[in-house]
């Protein structure tokens, strides 16, 4: 007897670490047949073998500068299209949904928002100008409404991994470790944060659930602030993070976020500051507006993964921190 053919999901992006955790989630459900579409220069990376090892099948194409013909040649047998592209490339997402209206093919489309929850004009992309980081999310959510492709919008919160402050390096430290030092406001702000391998579950059932077509929804695990996961650090860890943090003013977060920013808009190509200039734009949103909360997701048209999920027990940041630990 002939075996019923899965559904097709195509992810662009997969090959980073979240998109892994994407991949093991989507497996595990066995419920369907996972593509990755991968650049034709990136198809001998270490990532992509992992991908072809765990069973993903490689298709080659590169979503922002092929055709549109092309493109809906890559998505000809595809049901689900998961974006988890860089953040500085979100708006090239376009073709690659419209090429997935044209076909008339795919059931539902997932732009690569897996973020924090924001409002608009909060958050600059580098090379957008002035033009907020969640508003030019908003234009691609906008433009997939426009084009009447079924959809789900996605965000994750902050990562717990990212709460969670890095014991220093004797041998020197990178700055994304002392960056993770930083407190800021009064370190009592909730933050809504998910465990990165808890987003991918929630992904998971989230494309395999009707009700949430056309909807956006909000993944958690639990709302914390900088201070409490200070303890819950310092608890597990037995590393006194008090003597190392660093606490950064307002004023301060504005002032670097306008230095890098200008550097950028100089030459574009200074990763370095795109990545410094990004992350104090989320450290302002996140920790000193209290954008990244439950409430605030649900007040942009939210659905509570945790309520539609009760039987999806998400890690708690204890739970995390003594694994994040025991690899340091």
């Amino acid at each position: 007897m002939a075996h019923e053919q899965k559904p097709v999901v195509l992810l662009v992006g997969a090959a980073g670490r979240f998109g892994l955790q994407i991949v093991e989630a989507l497996q595990a459900t066995n419920a369907f047949d996972i593509v990755a579409l991968v650049r034709p220069e990136s198809l001998s990376k270490t990532s992509v073998t992992v991908l072809r090892e765990k069973g993903v099948k490689i298709r080659p194409g590169d979503f922002s500068k092929d055709t549109i013909s092309q493109l809906e040649d890559y998505l000809a047998d595809v049901d689900f299209l998961i974006s988890l592209i860089n953040f500085t490339a979100i708006l090239e997402q376009k073709n690659m949904f419209l090429a997935a209206k044209n076909i008339r093919r795919v059931r539902r489309v997932i732009p690569c928002d897996f973020g924090t929850a924001c409002v608009p004009n909060r958050r600059k992309l580098y090379d957008e100008g002035d033009c907020g980081c969640y508003t030019v999310k908003l234009q691609i959510r906008t433009y997939v409404w426009d084009l009447g492709l079924p959809h789900t919008f996605i965000d994750i919160g902050w990562f717990i991994e990212f709460i969670l402050p890095q014991i220093p390096k004797s041998e020197g430290d990178e700055w994304f470790s002392q960056f993770s030092r930083q407190t800021y406001d009064s370190e009592n702000v909730k933050v809504a944060v998910t465990a990165s391998t808890d987003a991918g579950e929630f992904v998971a059932k989230i494309i395999q659930d009707d009700r949430t077509i056309n909807k956006y929804v909000f993944c958690w695990s639990e709302e914390i602030t900088q201070g409490d996961a200070y303890k819950i650090a310092k608890s597990v860890s037995g590393y006194d993070f008090d003597a190392v943090k660093v606490h950064v003013s307002d004023e301060d977060v504005h002032r670097r976020i306008t230095e890098a920013a200008a550097i950028v808009q100089k030459d574009p190509s200074q990763w370095f500051e795109v990545v410094k200039m990004t992350s104090y734009e989320y450290a302002y949103s996140i920790y000193i507006c209290g954008d990244n909360t439950v409430e605030n997701a649900k007040r942009q048209g939210g659905l509570d993964a945790r309520t539609l999920y009760p039987d999806l027990v998400p890690k708690t940041v204890e739970q995390v921190a003594k694994v994040f630990y025991a690899q340091t």
